[in-house]
């Protein structure tokens, strides 16, 4: 049985630490943010072309004090 709400085998990010987010958020949280070793090579580019990723949104303001997740 596959699980839909984990990242498959093979899976990269665009920042490693929210693959392990994304257990906790769920996947639609970070829908764009990864690429599997299997799409095609039209996804693959899509991917390292995009100018925003979802994750961002979860990123240190270094001007602010550090806030906890």
């Amino acid at each position: 049985m596959e699980n839909k709400s984990l990242v498959p085998n093979g899976a990269i990010f665009v920042y490693p630490i929210y693959s392990s987010l994304s257990r906790l958020k769920g996947l639609d949280e970070f829908n764009g943010d990864f690429i599997n070793l299997d799409d095609n090579r039209e996804r693959i580019l899509e991917f390292y072309i995009q100018n925003f990723y979802k994750s961002c949104n979860y990123c240190r303001d270094f001007s602010k004090p550090n806030k906890k997740f």
